[in-house]
């Protein structure tokens, strides 16, 4: 199902058959939706860094060794910035196309949940330029 151009909503759907005995206790057939809201940062008019800007790497490094600066490793966690905001994206992944997806852990501030429809466990794709720290 499509929301716009912003945002899409994933549903999943589990039904659980109490027919068949897995050792799991049942009252009957239960059944589960799950829904998973993707962001698209480039739709929502995410913040993105001007060029010659740099992201910004923290992490445990050795010092004689060259920081991973030219890449965006898998897992890691990454700032994107949204107005005055700070969007905290947990499990980046880059994605077959080239753009980036990772899950929302936090808001700096707090309120920026209310007037963007973004919460807590959204996923959330974005470009690299929407990046503007990464935890190493």
């Amino acid at each position: 199902m499509r929301l716009g151009s912003d945002r899409c909503l994933n549903t999943l759907e589990i039904t659980e058959d109490s027919s068949h005995d897995d050792g799991w206790k049942r009252n009957g057939d239960r059944r589960h939706v799950v829904q998973a809201m993707i962001h698209k940062a480039s739709s929502m008019n995410f913040d993105a860094r001007r060029a010659g800007i740099g992201i910004v790497y923290v992490g445990n490094y050795n010092p004689s060794e060259q920081p991973p600066l030219s890449s965006i490793p898998d897992g890691c966690n990454a700032t994107l910035k949204w107005s005055q905001a700070t969007i905290l994206i947990k499990s980046v992944m880059r994605t077959a196309t080239g753009t980036f997806i990772g899950e929302i852990y936090g808001f700096e501030p707090d309120t920026i949940p209310s007037q963007t429809g973004m919460k807590v466990e959204d996923s959330i794709e974005f470009h690299e330029s929407h990046i503007f720290g990464v935890q190493v």
